[in-house]
């Protein structure tokens, strides 16, 4: 290469090399700090768009304080379980488990295959019958599961008790070995022979009455055995035997039971505590409230039972203690014209009231029913006593609505109750809600109050206890 053109590529690549290291030195830098500023400024306006723009202001005046005006928050539905015991495709019994109080005993209430509910109900479960099924088939439990399955029978218990339950299980010889498993050798003490009646017509003895130490299978078999001829209230005296007997044998190795619960998973049926298994089969008529927050009234046990399996949710509703009760029976009156053999009524009024006392006391706060309509309501507070504000949930279930959420008013001081609708379709059971409050003997008038734009109901109904209410009771 000649000398001026050497001289020349240098200069090249000298000014190439200087406009490069310009670049990386000054335009570079300027470039990071600018999108920098940008970045700021964008963080900046983004933030006013958020909290000044369309969606409102941030509210930061959530009320954590029960006891505070303006508090609310959802119930959490009183943990229940209802459980349809079933043998060979037959009803061989109910039994209702509630625990009222978080870390403080069960109860469970039993109830009859034979039980009637009386064909004034029909119309709430139609649809769950074939269509050429007679009208006296809807008269006992035992019938109806066996023309409905088990949502006949929820349906039927959900119009007994005014509401729904946390859980619905089918608990087939099966299951029920699963729950006595952890309790053998049961010992168990058997009031009467129990015969069956074999192919050829002969009476055979099954299981000899006295004393036994029975295992799983035994256990299961005689809670749905019953001897032909035989009326249904033994089995069901045998069933609280059986459920007694089990809980003073679990009780006696709660050590044992607890540690078995740190260290098992819910592989012991293959259910969940809604009845399904791995292929998704069985009822599952959970009615929970879910994620819903609850207040310090209205219940608080966060435990998922569907996390659980069978057996391990029954030790965990037991743990504090469990008591067993029949409820009144007497045998059913048919109507002219019509035979039903071996059926039970609840007892009269006085069993009935006594039912209805008890399942209050058993369930406070009930879950909405999964099978029957019912109207969600909101149950304020407006005088600065919550025990008074929570005594009222009972007399809105009788009313035809379910307390979904609870809490206090803006302000004490109210003078009078108000029920107030926001649907219109709720009109009659806000009625049926005042007048089942009625406080000093007049009207409560209830009123309606239509959603304003921007704003959400939650609930069908509102009601408001005003000190009227107070002195009244």
């Amino acid at each position: 290469m000649r000398g001026s053109e050497l001289r020349s590529h240098r200069r090249y690549v000298l000014r190439r090399d200087q406009r490069t290291n310009f670049f990386w030195r000054v335009v570079f830098p300027g470039i990071i700090i600018v999108s920098g500023g940008a970045v700021a400024m964008l963080v900046v306006l983004g933030g006013r768009i958020i909290v000044g723009g369309t969606i409102g202001e941030v509210d930061d005046s959530l009320v954590v304080d029960p006891g505070e005006p303006g508090y609310l928050a959802f119930v959490s539905p009183t943990p229940s379980l209802l459980l349809v015991h079933t043998y060979d495709d037959s009803l061989v019994g109910v039994t209702f488990l509630a625990q009222p109080h978080p870390g403080k005993g069960s109860t469970a209430l039993l109830f009859s295959s034979d039980l009637s509910v009386g064909v004034d109900v029909e119309v709430m479960w139609d649809d769950l019958l074939p269509e050429d099924v007679a009208g006296d088939v809807r008269r006992t439990l035992g019938q109806a599961y066996e023309h409905g399955g088990v949502a006949a029978v929820n349906r039927l218990m959900e119009w007994l008790f005014g509401f729904g339950f946390t859980n619905v299980l089918e608990i087939s010889e099966v299951e029920m070995m699963t729950i006595m498993t952890h309790a053998e050798p049961l010992p168990y003490e058997l009031a009467d022979n129990l015969a069956s009646m074999g192919t050829d017509g002969v009476m055979r003895l099954a299981y000899q009455a006295g004393f036994h130490e029975l295992d799983a299978a035994a256990a299961a078999d005689i809670y749905s055995f019953r001897s032909p001829g035989e009326i249904d209230i033994h089995r069901v005296m045998r069933q609280k035997a059986i459920w007694e007997a089990w809980f003073s044998a679990i009780s006696g190795r709660q050590a044992e039971v607890l540690q078995e619960q740190s260290e098992t998973a819910s592989t012991e049926t293959g259910l969940d505590v809604n009845g399904r298994g791995d292929d998704g089969g069985s009822v599952d008529a959970d009615a929970g409230a879910g994620d819903a927050e609850s207040s310090d009234s209205s219940g608080g046990d966060d435990t998922d039972f569907t996390r659980l399996s069978l057996a391990q949710a029954f030790r965990l509703l037991v743990a504090n203690g469990f008591t067993v009760e029949i409820v009144p029976m007497q045998p059913a009156m048919p109507s002219e014209g019509s035979e039903m053999p071996d059926a039970l009524a609840i007892s009269d009024t006085e069993g009935a009231e006594w039912l209805k006392s008890r399942v209050r006391e058993l369930v406070p706060w009930p879950a909405v029913p999964e099978l029957s309509v019912h109207y969600a309501v909101r149950l304020l507070d407006g005088v600065g006593n919550p025990e008074a504000r929570d005594a009222l949930a009972g007399d809105i279930v009788d009313a035809g609505g379910v307390v979904t959420v609870v809490g206090n008013t803006k302000e004490f001081g109210w003078q009078e109750t108000l029920v107030v609708y926001h649907k219109r379709g709720a009109q009659v059971v806000a009625e049926s809600i005042a007048t089942a409050l009625d406080p000093g003997g007049k009207t409560v008038a209830p009123t309606f109050e239509e959603a304003q734009e921007g704003e959400e109901y939650f609930v069908d109904v509102t009601v408001v206890m005003g000190l009227d209410s107070l002195t009244e009771r």
